[in-house]
This record gives C-alpha cells, structure tokens and sequence, in this order.
C-alpha cells in the first residue's frame, strides 16, 4: 500500500516538474512573441525608433519577465511544500515507475497462482 502511494507520489512530483518547465518556456515565448510584435510596430511607424530608449525599455522587460518567472517558482515551490512532496530527479520516478511495473506484475502472477490453484 505504501509504495503505491509512494508511485503516485513520485508521479505527482515528475508532472509537477514537467508542467514547471513547460510553463517557464511558455512564459518566456510569450514575452518574445510580445516584444516581437511590439517591434514590428514600431518599425512601421514613420519615425525609427530610438535605439537608447529602446535598449532601456528592453532591459525593463527583461527585469519583469524574470521576476515574472521567479514568482512563478516561489508558487509552485510552496505548492510542492503544502502537498509535502519531496524533490526528486527524473531518474528518481522513472526507477519508482519501474518498481510500480514489478510489483504490479508480483502481484498479477500471485492472483493468477491463487485462480489456478483454486481450479
């Protein structure tokens, strides 16, 4: 019973971690995506833009997105603390996985000895 809710656990943890890395890289697409249309406005006015002003309202958007990101990580780590799953690495769950397969497959074989011996 335990180490079945020790899988889920760890399974719960790897999707916590893949959905974290996912949502950093959208994150970061998006304010890409964001600034590249702001510039191709920009380059359709009939006045270019101002290169100095532009560098400083680029490095302020970069400031924004990485405390954008920062809190995102601050969130989801407390969210990792208020469900108290431990930190594991990708090869962490994949071993437990396997276990689950194993124990699962022990247990499959030990309910189709008892049918056969009840037969």
């Amino acid at each position: 019973m335990a180490r079945g809710f020790a899988g889920r656990v760890s399974k719960v943890a790897g999707l916590l971690t893949e959905i974290e890395g996912k949502a950093q890289s959208n994150m970061l697409n998006l304010a890409k995506i964001k600034a590249n249309l702001e510039f191709i406005g920009l380059l359709q006015c009939p006045k270019p833009p101002n290169l100095p002003t532009e560098i400083k309202a680029l490095r302020e958007r970069r400031r924004l997105i990485y405390d954008a990101r920062d809190v995102f990580e601050d969130l989801l780590d407390s969210v990792w603390g208020v469900l108290e799953i431990p930190e594991v690495s990708a090869a962490a769950v994949e071993t437990v996985a396997v276990d689950n397969v194993e124990v699962d497959d022990k247990v499959n074989d030990k309910i189709d000895d008892e049918a056969d011996e009840e037969s």
